[in-house]
């Protein structure tokens, strides 16, 4: 026995000697950038070697280990129509045909692309179908100003006054930007082309119950990550335009990509487009420090040759390392298990998208301390949140995510609640589980299944939200963008707001609910229409409830049936 005692910790010594050697040996990944170089009369220069390029990071120099320049035969493209930026008229209709005439004449028999309005789903778009493409060109017309819906979609979810119609514009165009980025970004190893037609977007401003949505930050990073360059076209001149042609500019020089606003001549400008495609230069960087974890590296690039110019990304995005296994303990490495962390608590919703596809939205907590835990220190205060289709491992959405109870204190570029849509099936969600200072606690791996939403009636995931005083209880109910918690147990001193995702083919349902408690139905609850859209909302005072178990079951009814949800919550003293 005492010699099996002695084997035991031998072993598990080799084992972490090999773990240790793996480390040792593993190697950094060595960072790329895209740069374009141009002589004084904006030429493209294809002759500079590694010698001739200077990298700083930090203000540091950063060894280079090469400088390629690569001709691309095979680029892709994104044409971004941004309808509800662009005013109609003769400027809206020459961009239209100089796009036309891109796609139609301008492309090599290799060259992929993708047209993509606001409200178009990515899942239908294909890169090689480029009739569908000029199709949706030839449809483009500018919508600024006007406000009359054109779908389903809008009568229901953008039929508001105009100041708050074109709030919501802005943000469907910035998150179908970011979007379109990821997607982009899953075509190829390389540099990529995302053409943005618009007159303009507006940065967000936080105010309190803020949708959380991508952010132009976002866009950026997610441009950088993937490897796109931004080029915005204006189809009118931008030198009036303020800050919203100034948000143009910056998505040109944050991507390394060029603003092609105040210009009468498109086609010379998208054949500039085509020129930056077709040939850069891909430097790669020696690697770096081993610090762990996802973070952006920022990068000066230079060249010593008189004459020349560069336009190169502003630096580069590393990953926290995935861990190795050794060969000797196997050749492929297992894939990552699923992992519940109890320092969080998690709330997934769901509802109806466009074209079959399912809208998710993620929000989270940090888990009440366990009395006599002195183990746990740190509070959870972010989240890093991959989650990728389980059927092709795509990304469909990839940023930082703050705890939904910080909803009244959330910088410009954070977000308490994350929003994505994919088809129907399973989603891989990866945490990781950071404190105030980036560092991380621990780690979070699932697998959520994602629900259709056939028939002519359906409910979406009822959503909790919380109220602490008569004040704000008035200001959630009044918002369209409240955004949700994923908490389940309150005080008596709290109120509750339910809000009902339903979705009816015709007629408006009739929906009723009911508070029940372990005796049976207590009372009938009062189900009023949600501001803003075609769902409903029930108020709950919990102020005269006993500490327990409570539910509250919904059901919508129409001549086509019924459907029933519930959603359970506990009441402390």
């Amino acid at each position: 026995m005492r010699a099996v005692l002695r084997i035991v910790p031998a072993f598990t010594l080799a084992l972490n000697a090999v773990a240790f050697q793996d480390q040792q040996i593993r190697p950094l990944p060595r960072p790329t950038i895209d740069v374009i170089a141009a002589d004084g009369l904006g030429r493209r220069v294809d002759s500079l070697d590694p010698g001739d390029f200077a990298a700083f990071e930090d203000g540091l120099p950063r060894p280079i280990a090469s400088a390629e320049f690569v001709r691309d035969r095979s680029r892709v493209f994104g044409i971004f129509l941004d309808e509800f930026h662009t005013a109609p008229g003769a400027a809206a209709d020459r961009t239209r045909e100089a796009l036309l005439s891109f796609v139609r004449t301008g492309l090599g028999a290799d060259d992929r692309i993708a047209v993509f309005k606001p409200l178009d789903s990515l899942l239908a778009i294909k890169l090689t179908d480029r009739e569908s493409a000029a199709r949706v060109i030839e449809s483009f017309e500018g919508r600024q100003g006007d406000y009359t819906p054109r779908s389903a979609f809008e009568q229901n979810f953008l039929a508001w006054a105009p100041a708050r119609i074109d709030r919501a514009r802005n943000q469907i165009a910035v998150s179908a930007l970011n979007a379109m980025a990821i997607h982009l970004g899953a075509a190829t190893s390389g540099r990529k082309t995302l053409v943005v037609v618009s007159g303009g977007l507006q940065r967000r401003s936080r105010v309190r119950g803020d949708e959380p949505l991508p952010t132009l930050e976002s866009v950026v990073r997610a441009a950088n990550r993937n490897h796109v360059s931004i080029y915005p076209i204006a189809p009118r001149s931008t030198a009036d335009a303020g800050a919203a042609g100034d948000v143009l500019r910056a998505l040109a020089a944050e991507t390394a990509g060029r603003a092609l606003l105040a210009t009468d001549d498109l086609a010379a400008g998208l054949n500039a487009v085509m020129s930056d495609a077709s040939g850069y230069y891909l430097v790669t960087l020696q690697p770096g420090d081993r610090r762990p974890g996802d973070r952006f590296h920022p990068v000066e690039m230079q060249t010593t040759r008189k004459g020349v110019t560069l336009r190169a990304r502003r630096g580069y995005w590393v990953a926290a390392p995935a861990p190795v296994r050794s060969t000797r303990l196997g050749r492929e490495p297992a894939p990552v298990a699923n992992k519940i962390s109890p320092l969080i608590r998690p709330w997934f919703g769901m509802a109806p998208g466009s074209d079959g596809a399912t809208r998710v939205s993620f929000v989270w907590e940090p888990a009440p301390r366990v009395p006599g835990d002195r183990l746990r220190q740190q509070v959870p205060a972010r989240i890093a949140l991959t989650v990728s289709r389980a059927d092709t491992g795509a990304t469909v959405f990839d940023g930082a995510v703050l705890p939904s109870s910080q909803a009244t204190d959330v910088a410009d570029g954070e977000e308490t609640r994350a929003m994505f849509e994919l088809p129907p099936g399973k989603m891989r969600v990866r945490m990781s589980i950071q404190d105030s200072a980036s560092q991380q606690l621990d780690t979070d791996v699932r697998e959520v299944v994602v629900g259709s939403f056939p028939g002519p009636l359906t409910l979406g995931t009822l959503q909790v939200l919380r109220t602490r005083s008569a004040r704000e209880f008035r200001s959630v109910a009044a918002s369209v963008d409240a955004a949700p918690v994923a908490a389940r147990q309150f005080s008596r001193a709290e109120r509750l707001l339910i809000r009902v995702p339903v979705y009816a083919a015709g007629d408006p349902p009739t929906v009723s609910a009911s508070l029940v408690n372990r005796f049976g139905v207590m009372r009938a609850l009062k189900a009023e229409r949600s501001p803003g859209s075609g769902g409903y909302q029930i108020d709950v005072p919990l102020a005269s409830l006993v500490a327990g178990d409570y539910v509250v079951e919904v059901t919508a009814s129409t001549e086509d049936g019924a459907v029933r949800d519930s959603v359970t919550f506990r009441v402390t003293p």
